[in-house]
């Protein structure tokens, strides 16, 4: 099963120059528990944004035009298509069968049509000076299996809620 797993604001906003637009420990914890012993497919932006390093306890596969050396959690590939084999294929950590593609916003657009479930953090505001964005999906063609929602904290400075949607 392939999946994506995103934060995103009210419209749709993922980043600014290459970097998450909010700090929200709670986002980053749902994010590990959606993703952890997975098979995680990211684009090479999202790879640099995570200062070049594998998450751990998770099998790395990056979407990259620049050739890079694979390693032991880390493969990376020219196309999408060879990513989403390798995660198939792959047998290093497969507890789950689901393919989680984490980003960016090139990926996610030429992804989504192909993914059966999303795993959606919003976050309750406008972030102004986005630069990078969800691809817009109709909302009538997902059913929403799953929703919790969070009130800012000391810790967590947006309102935000978890949704989980699988596609009808």
């Amino acid at each position: 099963m392939l999946s994506i797993i995103a934060a995103i604001d009210k419209k749709l906003t993922l980043g600014i120059k290459n970097k998450l637009p909010w700090n929200i420990p709670g986002d980053l914890k749902w994010f590990k528990k959606h993703t952890i012993y997975k098979n995680i497919i990211m684009g090479y932006n999202t790879w640099k944004s995570i200062n070049e390093k594998p998450l751990e306890k998770r099998f790395n596969i990056v979407i990259s035009n620049t050739k890079k050396e694979n390693k032991k959690n880390i493969f990376f590939t020219n196309s999408i298509h060879k990513a989403i084999k390798k995660a198939q294929n792959n047998k290093f950590y497969t507890k789950e069968k689901e393919i989680m593609i984490i980003g960016g916003g090139k990926i996610y657009k030429k992804t989504i049509k192909y993914v059966t479930k999303m795993y959606l953090t919003h976050i309750k505001t406008i972030i102004l000076g986005g630069d990078t964005y969800f691809p817009y999906y109709n909302k009538k063609k997902w059913k929403r299996t799953f929703i919790e929602n969070y009130k800012a904290d000391k810790i967590n400075i947006y309102d935000y809620s978890f949704e989980i949607v699988e596609r009808i």
